[in-house]
């Protein structure tokens, strides 16, 4: 095969994926109209020379273009890009696999491609490209791929193949995803949807829609391995400037911003999970990756009610000093990613110079946090010895698994490391040495062996 040319070096689309290709042509329609509009804005983020539409918000706005659109969607916009902007060989060609009995429009996305390629930086470019190769792949088995309307209760008023936010009776709101085409199985004698919960970190209101989908990309996760998602929002409630911060409430807890008992976020998301197994069918159990205080949550949500979860996801995360476990907890299959170099939460606790700084402007109880406390309790949760852990090493990524009778219990252990989560998806980490890394995809092929309940005591 050959490659799309500078930036897809790492990126080769692995060939025996390829009989997985979903076109979805049929049902993956975009407007004429609306291809054409998306193909002009494209061009006037390319080559905009207002000074206000820096490299990083030209990256950001093609991002949000193409983000929420499938690979079919995407060709007919890149095909009214090529027939209304490249003609007389304007555009410089890029290097082609032939596979164009794939997708006719494969042409017309590299030549989108290579405009990109001309206009922005490589990091920058280099994103655009893996976006679109996370796109064409699809790891869902033919024989258990199935149409997620199939799913829907009757009365049903979910929307497929699209985010919609849905709120509660108590003005609560969540996002939930539902890929068109699910990896479905019989979980307690019916065919259901696995389902994976999202929960972000510390936000201004203005950045809760939407955190986790951009990321961690769980969203093209969802599309690609066949997945339900769903995003919980935190209430907005403590004043910056004119600006709100979201964080989780945890009653009995030592939250990163000060409490309040009048609500407890554990039940809350419990509610909204509620609210979506009456809409549609979906697993008993769900899986949990949190980001920052999103991970805190989720380690909360596990230990309260730990039937209704399969396995959690803590990113870059931590425990309060004076957060106690709850003395009788089940284990729960854990998998802890961290980075070396957090400013934020720094793995010896307390603050970073990140979360210092934050401190100047609001108050918040970050200075009693303790990630490595986090671990210890935890590996007594599963019930783990003090046996050295078996280390595995690939590129920046150290993982150390521990010996546990209970649930298995993993450690990744990012070199370099910072808050955000380490993932091509984020400009924070894409340092040449982390072209490569994709923990987002990594924690979620982790989490839905458990969900699917194989293996539940060895997969790790």
């Amino acid at each position: 095969m050959g490659n799309l040319g500078p930036g897809w070096k790492q990126i080769q689309i692995d060939p025996g994926r390829m009989e997985n290709y979903r076109s979805n042509a049929e049902r993956d329609r975009i407007s004429a109209d609306d291809a054409k509009s998306a193909a002009f804005d494209l061009k006037r983020i390319f080559t905009s020379t207002k000074t206000s539409d820096t490299l990083e918000t030209k990256f950001k706005n093609a991002w949000k273009i193409l983000e929420e659109k499938s690979f079919s969607e995407i060709g007919s916009i890149a095909k009214e890009y090529k027939e209304n902007f490249l003609l007389g060989g304007v555009s410089r060609e890029s290097n082609l696999p032939e596979r164009s009995h794939l997708d006719p429009n494969m042409e017309s996305i590299g030549k989108v491609l290579a405009e990109a390629r001309g206009n922005l930086p490589h990091g920058y470019y280099q994103r655009l490209a893996m976006l679109v190769r996370e796109k064409l792949i699809s790891e869902i088995p033919e024989q258990s791929q199935r149409a997620s309307n199939e799913f829907l209760k009757e009365g049903s008023n979910l929307e497929i193949g699209r985010v919609q936010t849905r709120t509660l009776q108590n003005g609560r709101t969540y996002e939930i995803y539902i890929p068109r085409s699910v990896n479905a199985f019989d979980d307690n004698g019916e065919l259901k949807i696995p389902t994976i919960v999202g929960l972000h970190g510390v936000l201004t209101d203005r950045e809760v829609p939407g955190a986790m989908r951009n990321m961690a990309g769980l969203n093209m996760l969802a599309d690609r391995l066949g997945f339900a998602v769903i995003y919980p929002h935190a209430e907005s409630r403590h004043a910056l400037g004119k600006l709100n911060l979201a964080g989780w409430n945890i009653k009995d807890s030592v939250n990163i911003l000060p409490r309040k008992d009048s609500y407890d976020d554990t039940e809350v998301i419990r509610e909204m999970i509620a609210d979506v197994r009456s809409q549609i069918n979906v697993t008993d159990k769900v899986g949990m990756i949190g980001h920052s205080d999103g991970g805190r949550m989720a380690q909360f949500y596990a230990m309260r009610h730990p039937e209704e979860v399969a396995a959690i996801v803590p990113i870059t995360s931590t425990w309060m000093q004076g957060d106690r476990k709850p003395e009788h907890t089940t284990p729960i299959p854990t998998r802890f990613i961290i980075g070396n170099k957090d400013n934020t939460l720094p793995f010896e606790g307390g603050r970073g110079w990140r979360s210092w700084a934050y401190s100047m402007v609001v108050s918040n109880n970050s200075y009693k946090s303790r990630p490595k406390e986090m671990l210890s309790n935890w590996a007594a949760i599963n019930g783990c010895d003090d046996t050295p852990p078996t280390v595995n090493k690939s590129g920046i990524v150290e993982s150390l698994f521990a010996n546990c009778t209970g649930a298995p219990m993993r450690i990744d252990l990012v070199k370099g490391g910072g808050h955000p989560v380490p993932d091509w998806r984020n400009i924070d980490t894409l340092r040449p040495e982390a072209v490569e890394l994709n923990l987002s995809y990594d924690a979620v092929k982790w989490v839905l062996p458990y969900i699917r309940q194989t293996d539940k005591r060895t997969q790790v």
